[in-house]
Order: structure tokens, then C-alpha cells, then sequence
């Protein structure tokens, strides 16, 4: 397999990059890195880290490269001390804006991205693997690789010699910009296909999508629209034509590799999906709604002046050298994608290796599960709990994942929850919480105004 992938990209490398790669300048690379790094920056000054601190140890699970951490002697202590976790946090989003600004890159890329993969998987520890700014790392990954800093970097205006001497061709730059394209585009095809080989052709059924998004409008979500009634009521064909149009979407953003029309029309068409994902279900993708734009030159949007202060001398090849470099570059093209497919094949889920299988069931009989938290106050009254104003790490609604958890570890994070929510002040003292299961099947009941019934109710304590 190997000789076959070297053999492949020596006869064919180069006629693959005057088809689909093609030339880029520093300027490119330089862009796509403070974007997909600014991504990162927004994710780590959006969460909580810190009040992971709150959370019992319980709760903890196994998440992939983290469990190596926990080797080191001391780690854990970390997930204990507010002020260590203030301290990471602060590291993380000094170095990630850092290397948004391409200072000293060939150190702050990857360390931003260590960092930023560590941070992101501390909270998935305690909920899940979910994978929210999850493709914004595999691509700071990749670019921890590349010399992703002689364009659009603090480096260059820093330096007393404005002029940048690179011994690599705009070759190079192309094939880097391209890796990166291939990730983006991979994860995508990969979620996709997922559906079609976990929930087969029936995934797209009315039936299937209309349970999945009511699942969630139903669940407890951070961006709630109280359109429950509304979206209820819509037809079952309306959801098949979501269904259909998620698959085709996802399955075929692969063409944005081959394309030119389709690197300028399929990043249009998915950030409107990811908004109507926002519509429908309360879920926000905000980090694959920006990512769309490296698609697009976003380097033709800096000013000119910038771009004026540094020059690269370009180092011309011969014939030998560049079909050299082009086999180099396809050869990782061609591994990144069998390791990739690998990866999907064996349905890895080992942090942050994914096969992107995500909502890739199957269920026709449209039945709908959810639950409800309610705050019960000692004058007798209750109201529906947000968990997330007194531990901002549960934020996006993620402690609805505590509930797959063991009893034990469900009754310590509510004693724990109990403990901070009547620190704050509030109209009256939380004597428990009460978490409601529910229950409702919009096949045969399509017109409950209440959404079914409760079926079970757990208290805490």
C-alpha cells in the first residue's frame, strides 16, 4: 500500500496539482491561519473552563489523547483548582491570538494547538464527545506542520529586514492550502456517509429528521426559540427535504477539492445549513460557519499596504525539482486521505479522531425521549432550571449528558449543583432538583399541546 501511494504520486503529482491545486502566495497560507486560529481564540474566550473546578470527579471519562495526560504525575490536581484552570485558560488564549497574528509561529502554532486541543478536552471529559470547534484543531494541526507564517505574520512588520527570503516555490504554498481544504472537506464527507452506512437510505425519512429535531428542540438547549408548536406542525415532507438536502451536503463537499464553482457555492450552501441546523434544533456550529470562508482568497480583503511591506523572492525549479516537490506533497495528500478513511472504516472515536457519526441513527417509529430540570424552591413553587448561570462549563446545555452517567455520579453533580446555586443570589432557597423524563410519539399523537407525558421523574437529593 505504501510503495503503491509513492508510486502513485510520482507519475501523477504533478498533473494533479495544475488541475486542482494550483499556486498560492504566503499571503494565503497566512490567512487561513489568524482565520482558523481566531475560530479557536473565540472557543476558548466563549468557555468556562475555569469552573470545571465545580464539577465532581465522577463525572470524568476517558476522552482519547487526554487519558495520556493523566499519566503525568499532578494532572489531575488541575481539574481541581480554580486558579490553575484560570491559568490555562489565560495561556491558551494568549498563545492562540499569538499565533493568530503570526508571531513567532513555528512556536506558538503548535503550541496554541496543543493547548487548545487540551482545553477543548477537558470539558468533553466531563460530557462528551461532542464536536464543536473539534475541525478548527485538526486544521491548527495541520498548519503546526507548515510554515504557515511568512504571510499576513507580526514576524515580517517586527523584523528590521522587511523583505522575507523563502527558498519555497508558490508550489508549496498551494499544496498547504490544499491540506488544509482536505480536512475541512474530509470531515464533512465523512458525516455524510456515516449516515448513509449507520442509518441507510431511510435516514433521510420525514419521520427520522423530524425526531432528531425535535429531540433537541425539546431538550433543554442554550439557544431556545419557542418554536416548538411551529415546527411541529410542518409536514413530514419538509423534514425528508432537509434529510435529503444534509446528506447530499455533507456527502458531497468533497467536490470543493476538485471544483473552483464548487469551492464558491457549496461553503455558501453549508453555512446555511449550519443556520438552519441554529433554526431547528438550537444547536450552534459557529465555528463551521466561519471555516466556510478559507475556501474563499481571504487574503484579498487585507489592505494592500499590508501586504506591500514584505516581499518574497521567489526560488525558481527546475522541471526534476518540482515534480519532486508535487510527489512529496500528494504522497501526504494521499496518506492524510487513507488514514482518514481508515479512521471512518473502523468508526474511530478516540479524541480528536472522529468518524463523524453524529446523529447517524435511525429511528422510524417517531418516538421522542427528553427531559426536563426543574428548580424546586422551599415555599413549594418550581421553575425550569438553566444550570449553566451557576457552572458556565455546562453551557450549550451539555449537562443533559449527565444523565447517561451512573446514578452515583448524576446525584454528585446535583448535590455539587445544589450547593453553588443557593450560594447565588435568587428569590428563594433550592431545596432539589427535579429532572423529568419525557415522553411523546408524533406519529400517533401529533396534536399534544403538552408534547407527551412525563414517565419518570428523578429527584435530587
Amino acid at each position: 500500500m505504501l510503495y503503491a501511494i509513492v508510486v502513485l504520486a510520482k507519475r501523477l503529482g504533478a498533473d494533479f496539482f495544475h488541475h486542482f491545486v494550483g499556486d498560492a502566495k504566503p499571503e494565503d497560507l497566512g490567512a487561513i491561519r489568524f482565520w482558523v486560529f481566531m475560530i479557536l481564540a473565540m472557543n476558548v474566550a466563549w468557555e468556562d473552563l475555569p469552573s470545571v473546578s465545580l464539577l465532581p470527579a465522577q463525572l470524568r471519562t476517558d476522552m482519547g489523547v487526554m487519558s495520556w495526560l493523566h499519566l503525568l504525575p499532578g494532572w489531575d490536581t488541575i481539574y481541581a483548582s480554580y486558579t490553575k484552570l484560570v491559568i490555562l485558560k489565560t495561556v491558551t488564549l494568549s498563545l492562540l491570538v499569538l499565533a493568530m497574528l503570526g508571531f513567532k509561529t513555528r512556536f506558538c502554532v503548535p503550541c496554541a494547538t496543543i493547548l487548545a486541543l487540551i482545553h477543548a478536552g477537558m470539558l468533553r471529559e466531563y460530557f462528551n464527545f461532542y464536536h464543536t470547534g473539534l475541525v478548527p484543531i485538526l486544521v491548527g494541526i495541520a498548519l503546526s506542520f507548515m510554515r504557515c507564517g511568512e504571510g499576513l505574520a507580526l514576524d515580517q512588520y517586527l523584523s528590521r529586514n522587511k523583505t522575507t527570503s523563502t527558498s519555497l516555490p508558490f508550489a508549496s504554498y498551494g499544496w498547504c492550502r490544499y491540506l488544509c481544504w482536505s480536512i475541512i472537506a474530509s470531515a464533512y464527507v465523512m458525516a455524510g456517509i456515516s449516515k448513509l452506512r449507520n442509518g441507510g437510505p431511510g435516514w433521510w425519512d420525514g419521520v427520522n429528521l423530524k425526531r432528531i429535531v425535535m429531540t433537541d428542540t425539546l431538550n433543554p438547549m442554550h439557544f431556545e426559540w419557542g418554536l416548538e408548536h411551529e415546527i411541529t406542525r410542518l409536514p413530514l415532507f419538509v423534514f425528508s427535504v432537509l434529510g435529503i438536502s444534509a446528506v447530499l451536503a455533507e456527502s458531497l463537499y468533497g467536490l470543493v477539492l476538485f471544483s473552483k464553482r464548487a469551492r464558491f457555492v457549496i461553503p455558501l450552501l453549508t453555512a446555511a445549513m449550519h443556520l438552519g441546523i441554529l433554526f431547528f434544533q438550537g444547536i450552534l456550529f459557529f465555528d463551521l460557519i466561519l471555516i466556510q470562508a478559507v475556501f474563499f482568497n481571504l487574503s484579498q480583503w487585507v489592505p494592500q499596504e499590508w501586504l506591500e511591506k514584505t516581499t518574497v523572492k521567489q526560488d525558481l525549479r527546475n522541471d526534476v525539482q518540482q515534480g519532486r516537490l508535487h510527489q512529496k506533497y500528494f504522497s501526504v495528500f494521499l496518506f492524510l486521505m487513507l488514514g482518514l478513511s481508515i479512521c471512518w472504516l473502523a468508526r474511530i472515536e478516540f479524541y480528536p479522531a472522529t468518524a463523524m457519526q453524529m446523529y447517524s441513527n435511525t429511528q422510524a417509529d417517531g418516538e421522542v425521549t427528553y427531559k426536563k430540570v426543574w428548580a424546586v424552591y422551599e415555599d413549594g413553587h418550581r421553575e425550569e432550571a438553566r444550570l449553566e448561570k451557576w457552572i458556565g462549563a455546562v453551557a450549550d446545555s451539555r449537562y443533559r449528558f449527565v444523565f447517561d452517567r451512573t446514578p452515583e455520579a448524576q446525584r454528585a453533580f446535583f448535590d455539587q449543583m445544589l450547593t453553588i446555586a443557593n450560594r447565588a443570589p435568587h428569590k428563594g432557597k433550592i431545596i432539589r432538583f427535579d429532572v423529568e423524563t419525557h415522553q411523546w410519539n408524533f406519529l400517533t399523537d401529533p396534536d399534544d399541546s403538552n408534547f407527551g407525558r412525563v414517565i419518570h421523574t428523578a429527584k435530587y437529593p
